[in-house]
């Protein structure tokens, strides 16, 4: 499981959450991997307010119970868990949102470069990243969602996908030099994405897998 700070959840996860629980349909019942601050229990909630919405830790909490399964974009490498479905005595039907590591979307795409450029390992934030295609080999239906992350401007960015997660992604011994260097890298590689007015429109595709 990966987590996320609150600003990447409204930036990013917030109008996504919303298109995942449209495909989740009226299940009355759902336990959803917790990392996302909230964004999908709470759109779930907003789609159909008599809805028992549970928060998880692990996948463990769920296996076998026949209770729909949600994640967004919180599975992260670990995608095994998700292999569990098909165990007794109850299957679960599993709808996840995740970020393809073979098509990482824009603003995580421009972070990985950049951190490379950087000189930086980029190993934990590939961490974030699911491979789908082996489990569409394992019975998962895989299509895409797409979605626009908008960002005030590039330090609203740079804090949201990466100082959020600068434990996670291993960043917070770095001096202030490194990290400034890290962050003019981050905003070369977004100029394309950038407003007049400084503001930040990234269009992405998500993965979006059923089972």
């Amino acid at each position: 499981m990966v987590g996320y700070g609150p600003q990447y959840a409204r930036a990013v996860l917030r109008p996504l959450a919303e298109q995942v629980a449209a495909a989740i349909g009226d299940d009355t019942a759902v336990r959803v991997l917790d990392g996302d601050c909230g964004e999908l229990a709470a759109a779930l909630h907003a789609a159909a307010w008599w809805r028992r919405v549970d928060v998880v830790q692990r996948f463990d909490d769920v296996a076998g119970s026949g209770v729909m399964f949600a994640s967004l974009c919180t599975v992260g490498d670990d995608a095994s868990m998700l292999l569990r479905v098909r165990e007794p005595p109850r299957r679960n039907a599993v709808i996840v949102a995740a970020w393809d590591s073979a098509s990482p979307p824009a603003h995580e795409r421009a972070l990985l470069e950049a951190m490379r450029a950087g000189g930086r390992d980029a190993a934990p934030l590939q961490r974030f990243f699911t491979s789908v295609e082996p489990l569409r080999d394992e019975g998962f239906t895989g299509t895409a969602l797409a979605d626009v992350a908008r960002f005030d401007s590039v330090a609203h960015c740079w804090n949201a996908l990466a100082l959020e997660r600068a434990d996670t992604l291993q960043l917070g011994s770095l001096s202030r030099e490194v990290l400034g260097a890290l962050q003019d890298e981050l905003a070369r590689r977004l100029q394309p994405y950038s407003a007049a007015d400084g503001t930040l429109r990234i269009p992405f595709t998500a993965g979006l897998l059923t089972f």
